[in-house]
């Protein structure tokens, strides 16, 4: 159907998939909520429709808060991004904005413009005296940003499975 309307308009065949991404992707630029893309292409899930947030990099770029920051770090912009796009979909993201951002101010610090797994785990790890489980719940923040760095950039590497380094047994004797 979609082949014979492009045929009749006299355009270059499309299939209804592609039409379908195309409509999804200018309603973002155009300024629509996610949850409303949603709708309009049917999707049960709106972790389906965030997809659509993650392809066109024009758009990301004049994301509003990019935009003539002084100072920040296309790290920290990525963060902006990934957290606004996430808390879009419902999710709150308190305690893991908090943290990512100072994995970010941390990565700056070291001068890292890359997220590695090497660099996570450092990170991960500090306060040297904090639980294991902390420092699991650090890392696994971390993973969850490099997924979505990775979708972005295909050059980014996804944080391989690193868990932190367990304590010393103390042995009472």
């Amino acid at each position: 159907m979609v082949y014979n309307a492009c045929g009749r308009a006299g355009l270059a065949r499309v299939g209804a998939h592609r039409l379908r991404h195309t409509a999804a992707t200018e309603l973002l630029r155009a300024g629509a909520p996610l949850s409303e893309v949603g709708q309009v292409l049917r999707h049960r899930s709106t972790g389906t429709t965030a997809i659509y947030a993650k392809v066109d990099q024009g758009a990301l770029g004049a994301w509003p808060g990019r935009a003539g920051r002084c100072g920040m770090t296309e790290l920290a912009t990525t963060l902006e991004v990934y957290l606004t796009v996430r808390r879009s979909l419902g999710y709150k993201l308190e305690r893991a904005g908090r943290l990512l951002a100072d994995f970010v101010a941390f990565s700056e610090r070291e001068g890292a413009d890359t997220v590695t797994t090497e660099l996570a785990v450092r990170w991960a790890t500090l306060p040297g005296g904090a639980s294991v489980g902390w420092w699991a719940q650090r890392l696994g923040v971390v993973r969850g940003f490099a997924g979505w760095l990775q979708a972005l950039d295909p050059s980014t590497r996804r944080l391989q499975p690193a868990h932190p380094p367990s304590r010393p047994a103390i042995s009472i004797l």
